[in-house]
């Protein structure tokens, strides 16, 4: 069925020769489905204010470009942007603008931040910066963030008592609408009246925060499964603070600070990772969370290895981290690390894959140091030496092996360490590489940063080879070229088996094995017959098609018709042309006819006999105005069209 918006009655605007102009109703909001061709990051609210001042913003940086694009808070207006190489655009939040920040807990609301980019390259960060709270979420662009299926992590020091801040947070948001499970792990207890497995549907745009109780031994939510219908963002962590540790069995310690990061879902995951050793040694821990039951774990350092497990789906193993290590687990795991530069000042990361593509191309990542920090870069050894940054040798960097993996050649990798370093950089290699930053800034209270840049990639994505977790592998890590970064099917390309081959906002068709869009609203499937019903199944994301009965009254689509009806083909049709009334500051010349190119009624010059020539006559209508009619030459004489309309003294003046 024609589902344009309905068309609104025309109104006349009262000067002299005006067309008629028609109001249209603004549009309903509409899905943030990604647009094609583009690089989109779906950007969860950050936690309300805590007991301190502080100030939120969002960091929009590129590593090559410019990059041109656009953000929205909560399916607003957009706002275009430019990110220069060395300049990036740093957009404020405000809980009290409905700008980027959640106004409470267990809240539905719009709150989140889309952003569309006009090409990759562009780092996204959202973080809270002032004052002794602290917190950085790197987000991941909508190829490897999106997602139906997660396991999230809490935040270690809201297990202190003190203060009553310390608490984990889940933040999800729905840019199409989702019915969203969390089952938490036993024995947690929610905050704000919640219990117990939670199901919340959203609908397209909305976002929630929901934490846990606050203060207290036990009420951790790492190892949560996260389960939606339709592709969502999770951004999961917490906030703490304490004087006493007395949760020590979670490695928590008497400190305090923010910590969040946006997770990938299951599919995302790998088996091996690398976590290096960062400055502060005091309250940092890695948590490795088991996806399936029965997971093992093996932890290689230059000291030597030890093992874990099996875990049981949802489990959890930690350790603190005090040297480079390798990371390898039976089935695909998450692993989260808290860390950073000084003690107990630490952010929280997802971990990536330790998984390269097998590009040759310069890589590019550019981020912002908060404060002072460093970086690690992990990269094939073979390419090492081609780490630059800002375009030079980097001062101070070191070097080391991933120990547990070959020394030399194929599979061999090596961290690279730069210190020293503020503001705005880009770090750029040959092929790809995983950055990671921490930092921290006494000037604001000690507070500190931990976050992963670069893309996520998903293990064996680039290799040219179709793993069983791809929906295609074209042999790079590339978007808009039919596979996307993360090897799945992009919209209007093939050949898919199941929805999960392609993208996030695609679905496959069972009968042309094509990605296409998947349908969010019933606007999404307009066939143009007027003679048929079309609604969005949102469980299938799939058009639905009923046909009206004969003699229904349907729409053809046309502007300018009224009345039609179904005939027995389905075919929508007869109905009488709509009738445009006249009004009184047109000439009497002129007449109001339906236009429908325009979608509008206009005026124009009435039609004529074709054996007459007219001009135009001077006539005093009642009430003294004067007017022009139409005059004709006849037998010799003048005619007019009076209309009972009084001629003016003598022949009529005509133009």
């Amino acid at each position: 069925m024609h589902s344009s918006l309905p068309r609104a009655a025309a109104t006349v605007v009262a000067a002299a020769l005006c067309a008629l102009v028609f109001a249209v109703a603004a549009p309903a909001a509409r899905a943030q489905n990604c647009p094609q061709n583009k690089t989109c990051f779906y950007v969860p609210p950050q936690m309300p204010s805590p007991p301190h001042p502080v100030t939120w913003e969002l960091v929009l940086s590129a590593a090559s470009g410019p990059v041109t694009g656009t953000y929205a808070f909560g399916g607003g207006t957009a706002t275009a942007f430019t990110a220069q190489v060395g300049s990036p655009v740093v957009v404020p939040l405000s809980d009290s603008a409905a700008h980027g920040v959640a106004s409470g807990y267990n809240v539905k609301e719009q709150r989140g931040v889309f952003v569309v980019a006009d090409s990759a390259g562009l780092s996204v960060v959202a973080r809270e910066i002032t004052g002794p709270w602290n917190s950085s979420a790197s987000i991941k662009d909508h190829n490897t963030a999106l997602g139906t299926r997660f396991r999230v992590s809490g935040y270690g020091l809201d297990a202190v008592s003190g203060a009553g801040t310390g608490h984990d947070v889940l933040m999800l948001y729905a840019p199409l609408g989702a019915t969203v499970t969390v089952t938490p792990p036993a024995g947690l207890q929610w905050d704000d009246g919640l219990s117990g497995t939670l199901t919340v549907t959203l609908t397209a745009q909305q976002t929630i925060l929901l934490r846990t109780l606050e203060s207290g031994c036990g009420f951790d939510l790492t190892g949560a499964l996260v389960t939606s219908d339709q592709p969502i963002a999770v951004v999961s962590g917490g906030r703490g603070w304490g004087t006493s540790p007395t949760c020590t069995p979670n490695g928590a310690t008497a400190c305090g600070d923010d910590g969040l990061d946006n997770i990938i879902p299951t599919t995302g995951l790998g088996t091996l990772y690398a976590i290096d050793a960062y400055p502060a040694d005091n309250g940092d821990r890695v948590s490795i969370v088991a996806d399936t039951a029965g997971t093992t774990v093996t932890l290689t350092t230059a000291s030597g290895t030890t093992s874990a497990g099996p875990l049981a789906a949802g489990g959890i193993h930690r350790f603190q981290v005090r040297e480079l290590t390798l990371i390898q687990t039976s089935a695909p795991a998450y692993v989260f690390q808290e860390d950073g530069q000084s003690n107990c000042e630490h952010g929280l990361s997802v971990i990536p894959p330790l998984t390269f593509s097998s590009s040759a191309a310069t890589g590019y990542v550019a981020f912002n140091v908060f404060g002072t920090g460093e970086v690690s870069v992990f990269l094939p050894t073979a390419n090492a030496a081609s780490v630059l940054l800002d375009g030079g040798a980097p001062a101070g960097a070191t070097s080391v092996l991933v120990p547990g993996l070959p020394t030399s050649g194929p599979g061999s990798v090596t961290r690279v360490r730069i210190p020293g370093l503020s503001g705005n950089h880009y770090v750029s290699a040959t092929g790809d590489f995983q950055l990671g930053l921490v930092s921290e800034s006494t000037a604001a209270g000690g507070t500190g940063l931990f976050a992963y840049y670069n893309r996520f990639r998903v293990p064996g994505c680039g290799d040219g080879v179709l793993d069983d977790s791809e929906g295609c592998d074209d042999g790079n890590v590339e978007d808009g070229d039919g596979c996307s970064g993360a090897c799945r099917i992009e919209l209007g390309h093939g050949v898919c088996d199941t929805d999960e081959d392609c993208v996030a906002n695609g679905r496959c068709d069972a009968q042309t094995h094509l990605c296409v869009a998947r349908c969010t609203v019933d606007g999404d499937c307009d066939d143009s017959n007027g003679c048929t019903t079309d609604s969005c199944n949102l469980e299938t994301g799939v058009c639905q098609v009923v046909a009206l009965a004969e003699g229904a009254s349907c729409d053809d689509g046309d502007f300018c018709t009224s009345g039609t009806t179904c005939d027995a083909g389905g075919v929508c049709s007869g109905g009488v042309t709509i009738s445009c009334s006249q009004p009184t500051v047109w000439t009497d010349c002129q007449e109001a006819v339906c236009d429908e190119s325009l979608n509008m009624c206009v005026e124009q010059d009435r039609a004529c006999a074709l054996d007459r020539v007219y001009f135009f006559g001077v006539i005093r209508r009642s009430g003294g105005t004067l007017g022009s009619i139409r005059c004709w030459r006849d037998a010799g004489g003048i005619a007019c069209d009076m209309d009972g309309n009084e001629l003016l003294v003598g022949e009529p003046v005509c133009e």
